[in-house]
């Protein structure tokens, strides 16, 4: 299965919760990929650490310029030869934390003007990765940028079977962002990938110490019904420390209440969708 991990909103713990939830399904011995779809890099950084991939998406899209020009208004001088064009296998690197990575680099986000310029582009990723990720992955997780209308985001969509959407338990403002994400989900899945999902919304970051906390807990339960993951994450010092760290909650601190809920996310994960 291929899930595309995304939520308009910043700050909702998107990355975080990709890279966790891969560890937990390497954890339960599922073969998994990780696309960082962010020019940001993120998801990049803290699964290879200081780790410099030698190829990344970046190369992998650039090379698929000269395989149709015609979808690109670069020149065809700028792009590359025959001999540069290069294999998704070779653009894929194993980590530590038992999951694979194509990982992703700034130079990406020079790409996006050109990929806009055709709508054609927005299956590029889909034929680049889908067939080699069904046929040697159980998962496919994809992270994605902050927003609903960069091509990244659009890519992601048609390319997955299903959506998960990270919501923050101590922000309104994600919650809001949720109800755009569905919306978006419903209009791709009616115009270019009919088999693209809602599968669950994920509540991250929970601290039911507070009134606000659980008040979006209860909203979500109670507007969203069915269609939230039963595990949540909690708000834990576990995981900002991770991060700093540049890994993940399960390999920094494996007894942490969050590296627990992580793994029960997975399980959860894999029964939804009989993986």
């Amino acid at each position: 299965m291929i899930i595309g991990m995304i939520n308009a909103k910043g700050g909702v713990g998107k990355t975080t919760c990709t890279c966790n939830i891969a560890a937990g399904l390497a954890s339960r011995n599922k073969r998994v990929l990780v696309i960082d779809n962010d020019p940001q890099a993120n998801a990049t950084s803290l699964l290879l650490g200081d780790q410099v991939p030698g190829k990344t998406l970046y190369d992998l899209l650039l090379g698929s310029m000269e395989e149709d020009p015609s979808l690109f208004s670069a020149e065809p001088t700028a792009l590359p030869s025959a001999a540069q064009r290069i294999s998704i296998e070779s653009c894929i690197y194993p980590t530590i934390h038992g999951v694979d990575i194509l990982p992703n680099s700034t130079d990406t986000a020079t790409l996006e003007f050109d990929l806009y310029q055709n709508a054609a582009n927005y299956g590029l990723l889909r034929r680049l990765i889908r067939s080699y990720a069904q046929e040697n992955y159980d998962y496919t997780i994809i992270d994605c940028p902050p927003t609903l209308g960069a091509v990244w985001v659009i890519m992601a969509m048609v390319a997955a079977d299903a959506i998960i959407i990270p919501v923050s338990a101590g922000s309104r403002m994600s919650l809001d962002g949720l109800s755009s994400v569905y919306a978006a989900v419903e209009k791709i899945s009616q115009k270019a990938n009919t088999e693209l999902k809602f599968l669950r919304a994920l509540i991250n970051k929970v601290d039911l110490r507070t009134s606000a906390s659980k008040l979006i807990v209860e909203t979500m339960r109670k507007r969203f019904p069915d269609r939230c993951f039963d595990t949540t994450i909690p708000a834990c010092t576990a995981v900002e420390q991770a991060e700093i760290f540049r890994t993940t909650v399960l390999k920094h601190d494996g007894a942490s209440n969050a590296a627990k809920r992580f793994r029960l996310l997975a399980d959860e994960l894999i029964g939804l969708t009989h993986g």
